[in-house]
């Protein structure tokens, strides 16, 4: 940062500034946890408890009808050496919808709101971080509860943190304005989960997961009803299809959607992020299948990009910010037992229909794109802002009433660290 002319021989004095405190220093140096502990040792430093808070603001509105508003507050507590974190969140969903599953019904606009909960803590013994974990969340005719445990460990110095963990759910399932002994259907959700992160090089990181899911229980929700067509007239039913005439081609059975009550699930992810100078690039890739017959895969990518103020006289300046594009597609196939029209064969009495039929969109086969931009700026040591953007398009290929719909994510963060 210095020009300074002198001629040969000439013995000069220089003004040597730095950003880096010896402690730092012998922390850059440091590649084994050895290393960094006597650095720690010499120069008795130790990181304190930092506590973190949040309070997000996040909305989603889509072309379908549906409009979803979401405050959220978030706390978390990390005490590094001596090796403890707890944390928890409090959301509130307001959703007001008219989409093609309520018209289609013949019902109206349908407004609730869902208050959810979750904590979770965990203790570092050695190499060793058992932590547990809870969430609990209800509405107007669904109340759900899970309760879990992880363990995971620091392996090859801490070059790899391998994990397993189990999360056991319970859900009850009720319909609006009726008491849940009158009418209830009850799920059982047993997640098993494992992987690693594992450091390539002080630039790379790897995360590798699998995860299998057991689900038993009846998961067919109670209002769904499904279309019933003659053999002669379900093969000309159009996809997205109006409910004008879907209404005058249907017969007059209108089941209610039935499930399967068990379901297997099992998902691959694979993660990989690298730091640059001034920027980070993360990507990830998702592969699933059921025992449904349903599969899925779920690209995702994104960009952050530091924009620093000019330093000062040897302080880190403010604001800081980081920028960066967000980009995902997602792909999946139909369940075994999707039909865009069910067909109702008639008896002499009635008619024999579908075992399992569903008007669930989610079970069908579609494609997403979502696209967007995230913005971060530290304001000092302690506040932060954040702002998140993100439009998505879904296509749906072999559907009634809905070829395709436009939706957009916002999320305003306010962050308090200390």
């Amino acid at each position: 940062r210095q020009d300074i002319k002198f001629q040969r021989r000439e013995l000069i004095e220089l003004e040597v500034r730095s950003d880096v405190t010896p402690y730092q220093a012998c922390l850059n140096k440091a590649r084994t946890v050895a290393e960094r502990e006597e650095c720690e040792r010499i120069f008795n430093q130790e990181e304190g408890l930092t506590v973190t808070g949040a309070l997000e603001v996040a909305s989603y509105n889509d072309t379908d009808h549906v409009d979803v508003f979401t405050p959220s507050i978030a706390v978390n507590a990390v005490q590094p050496t001596d090796g403890w974190n707890v944390g928890g969140t409090v959301a509130v969903d307001v959703v007001s919808t008219a989409s093609a599953d309520i018209v289609t019904t013949a019902s109206r606009r349908f407004d609730d709101r869902r208050f959810a909960a979750s904590a979770g803590g965990g203790y570092k013994i050695g190499p060793v971080t058992p932590s547990v974990n809870g969430s609990f969340s209800i509405e107007t005719d669904y109340i759900s509860r899970s309760g879990g445990a992880l363990v995971s460990m620091d392996v090859a110095d801490k070059m790899a943190t391998p994990y397993i963990g189990y999360t056991f759910g319970y859900d009850t399932i009720g319909r609006r304005g009726t008491d849940y002994d009158v009418f209830s259907q009850e799920l059982f959700r047993h997640t098993i989960s494992a992987g690693s992160s594992i450091i390539i090089n002080p630039e790379t990181v790897a995360v590798v997961a699998a995860t299998v899911q057991i689900e038993e229980g009846d998961q067919s929700k109670p209002y769904r009803h499904v279309a019933m067509f003659s053999p002669g007239l379900a093969d000309d039913m159009p996809r997205a299809a109006s409910p004008e005439l879907v209404a005058r081609a249907r017969l007059d059975v209108v089941p209610l959607e039935r499930l399967p009550l068990s379901r297997q699930r099992y998902a691959l992810t694979f993660r990989m992020a690298h730091r640059f100078d001034n920027a980070t690039i993360r990507g990830s890739q998702r592969v699933y299948v059921d025992s449904w017959g349903q599969w899925g895969s779920s690209t995702d990518a994104r960009f952050f990009y530091d924009i620093y103020a000019p330093d000062g006289e040897g302080e880190e300046a403010y604001p800081q910010l980081t920028l960066g594009p967000h980009a995902r597609f997602h792909i999946q196939g139909a369940a075994s037992f999707w039909k865009r029209t069910y067909v109702a064969q008639p008896l002499l009495q009635g008619f024999q229909i579908p075992e399992f039929r569903t008007a669930d969109r989610e079970l069908g086969p579609l494609f997403g794109v979502t696209a967007g931009v995230g913005l971060r700026a530290a304001l000092n040591d302690i506040i932060g802002l954040s702002f998140q953007a993100e439009g998505l398009y879904i296509q749906y290929l072999d559907h009634l009433y809905i070829f395709e719909k436009y939706g957009l994510f916002t999320a305003s963060t306010l962050e308090v660290k200390w």
